[in-house]
């Protein structure tokens, strides 16, 4: 398995706040890179339990998460990282097949 660093920033959270908190949602990537876009997302399950798609170079919002296990696995994840605003997290993560 590979390392992620995650957080949720309180600029982040001032945004999400403005409007629907949900659909302004994100978690920033601060490693490793992905490269993802909306487009060419990448899904990843982080500690074995936690499946998420990655559809933004930096971050992973709430919006690019595509069936509802992974908009459930996001809204836990960002609960726990709110509540440490600006610190980083370390998670191991792998990169999904087709099984994910």
């Amino acid at each position: 398995m590979l390392e992620i660093i995650l957080k949720v920033t309180s600029r982040s959270l001032r945004y999400a706040d403005k409007k629907d908190k949900w659909s302004n949602a994100l978690i920033a990537i601060i490693s490793p890179e992905f490269g993802a876009t909306k487009e060419n997302s990448v899904d990843i399950i982080i500690a074995d339990v936690i499946t998420l798609t990655i559809g933004d170079t930096h971050a992973i919002w709430y919006a690019h998460n595509k069936n509802n296990r992974s908009k459930e696995d996001f809204k836990r994840l960002f609960s726990l990282l709110e509540n440490h605003p600006d610190n980083n997290f370390k998670f191991l993560y792998k990169v999904c097949d087709n099984n994910c």
